[in-house]
């Protein structure tokens, strides 16, 4: 008995590729966040400050926003890196741009063109680049160049692979590009020493880049991992009161 012939399966429909995906995402984001006029915050690490402000229309190419300003009044030059922070769906997101122009429009209000981002993330999926870190957070940190030398400084944005601090004037002197450091980290009871060497220094703003030397020590790794938690956590508590 001949036995009926097996059906051919259908070519598998394609997905889509993942950068279209992302592509349809910021779009979509970026349509309701202008449409709602949405609150945002705008952080700027290497000047440390953060700024609220309103999402306001878009192009192809480009957002425009608005910005509040505060103790820090500063005009961020073209070329500025700079995070932006909204929520979308009562869930936060994230997205890095850079400054296409900015423009004082009253005493205390800036016009800001910044460039449409490739991707816009949930904040709990900020892989590729650094929590912004808070002031409140409360994280200590010392810097040390060599033996029973530390150095005071500010945390300004971490993740597993490295961390920006700022350093002030005198102290920055001490540090230079390639050096082997350790950074102490401390947040209530969680406290550990990485090493790291210096990948980046900014004559300008006293920042130093770093860039961790991570040992195959669980409990400095999970250390990590909860004090980067416990500063994520802070931030996108600060997002959620946006709304």
């Amino acid at each position: 008995m001949n036995k009926a012939p097996k059906k051919m399966a259908g070519p598998s429909t394609p997905t889509e590729p993942q950068k279209h995906r992302r592509k349809r995402l910021v779009n979509e984001i970026l349509d309701q966040a202008c449409s709602k006029k949405i609150p945002l915050i705008m952080d700027n690490t290497e000047i440390s400050s953060s700024w609220p402000g309103t999402f306001k229309s878009r192009n192809d190419t480009s957002i425009i926003i608005e910005i509040q300003l505060n103790e820090v009044r500063a005009l961020l030059p073209a070329g500025a890196v700079c995070s932006v922070a909204l929520n979308y769906n009562s869930q936060p997101h994230i997205f890095l741009s850079s400054v296409k122009q900015s423009t004082l429009i009253a005493d205390n209000l800036v016009e800001m063109h910044i460039f449409l981002p490739d991707s816009i993330e949930g904040a709990g999926q900020r892989s590729l680049y650094r929590v912004p870190v808070v002031k409140a957070v409360g994280v200590i940190i010392a810097l040390s160049p060599k033996p029973d030398v530390w150095l005071k400084g500010e945390l300004q944005d971490i993740n597993r692979e490295g961390a920006r601090i700022v350093l002030t004037s005198d102290e920055f002197e001490k540090i230079a590009m390639g050096d082997e450091t350790y950074l102490s980290l401390s947040l209530g009871d969680v406290s550990l020493t990485l090493a790291a060497d210096v990948r980046h220094t900014d004559t300008r703003t006293c920042a130093v880049g770093l860039h961790f030397l991570l040992a195959a020590d669980e409990k400095v790794d999970r250390d990590l991992r909860s004090i980067i938690r416990e500063v994520e956590s802070f931030y996108i508590r600060q997002v959620q009161r946006l709304n």
